[in-house]
């Protein structure tokens, strides 16, 4: 059932944090991952993604540093589906699921380590590490500057302090470290077209909606800093939008057809061809950011040339 939004909250709403909150959920009462995502997560899919990063390292001459340029690191992490190489390997997934991203950094060569509110998904994810905490974030005990990566993928939108938990994060990151963090984008195309139906809001499990703004407003805050932004397309999240706006407004017959596999497919072979226009012009349904700890102002000479990642000519998105 889809939750009424506040009735300040429209098509053009600015982006923020659901009011009135939530009490805080202990963790087992947290919403499970899905049986079917379970299942899928077995030691067969685990196996098939890692001979499939091996081909790919192999393909690729071995693990590598992260390039330079801004959209390096989302490019390289698309195919290898875990972050580029950093540092001396040391690989944070908050939110890890079921550990199919820290299986296949795992057989890259990455020490890993999770954090998950989900006691069965974090059991599965034991096959790749014991070092699995089993609850919220903030209660995690690793150390201060233990990981050379940490991500935290459609994790920050979930939590009741935004701030805080990418200022935990960035506690753990080693002095050259890098958070990756991916947000629905309340900023980007679906948003505006769909309003109060568009499937990012996923009232109440997402506490918080953020812009590429609003995002580095947070991470400002926290102690960091924004190095680049990509955008991403997400077909299927325009998809999931139709059905609720037409359900929304009576069409459930309409909205059945759309859901049938060959319509959904055409449908989504439609968006896959168009779609990469709102990621180009900053509209993307997701934005991902990485963000390393922001320097002391008082370390920045005056007249140094930023980073080619920090000048706006190298920001991506």
């Amino acid at each position: 059932m889809r939750l009424p939004l506040p009735a300040t909250t429209g098509a053009r709403r600015p982006p923020g944090r659901l009011l009135p909150r939530p009490l805080p959920a202990p963790p087992g009462a947290v919403a499970p991952h899905s049986v079917q995502g379970l299942a899928r997560a077995g030691p067969g899919r685990a196996l098939g993604a890692r001979l499939g990063s091996r081909l790919c390292l192999v393909a690729r001459g071995g693990p590598r540093p992260a390039h330079a340029s801004p959209r390096g690191p989302a490019r390289t992490a698309a195919p290898l589906g875990c972050p580029p190489w950093r540092g001396r390997g040391r690989y944070l997934d908050v939110g890890c699921g079921s550990g199919g991203a820290l299986g296949v950094a795992q057989a890259l060569g990455w020490h890993v380590a999770g954090v998950e509110v989900d006691e069965a998904a974090a059991k599965k994810a034991r096959r790749f590490s014991e070092r699995v905490h089993v609850g919220d974030l903030l209660g995690a005990r690793f150390e201060a500057g233990e990981f050379d990566v940490v991500t935290a993928l459609h994790v920050l939108e979930h939590v009741p302090d935004p701030v805080g938990a990418v200022r935990r994060m960035l506690e753990w990151l080693a002095p050259d470290g890098l958070l990756i963090v991916e947000v629905p984008n309340a900023g980007g195309l679906g948003a505006s077209l769909f309003g109060r139906a568009w499937s990012g809001l996923e009232l109440p499990r997402h506490l918080s909606h953020f812009t590429p703004a609003t995002l580095e407003r947070v991470v400002g805050q926290a102690g960091g800093r924004v190095v680049w932004c990509w955008h991403q397309a997400k077909p299927r999240y325009y998809l999931w939008s139709l059905g609720f706006w037409l359900r929304d407004r009576g069409l459930a017959g309409p909205a059945r057809v759309a859901e049938w596999r060959p319509v959904y497919g055409a449908l989504k072979l439609f968006l896959e061809l168009t779609l990469p226009v709102a990621r180009w012009v900053g509209r993307g349904e997701v934005i991902r950011v990485g963000v390393e700890r922001a320097a002391p102002q008082h370390s920045i000479p005056r007249g140094t040339t930023p980073h080619p990642a920090l000048s706006p000519e190298g920001r991506g998105g």
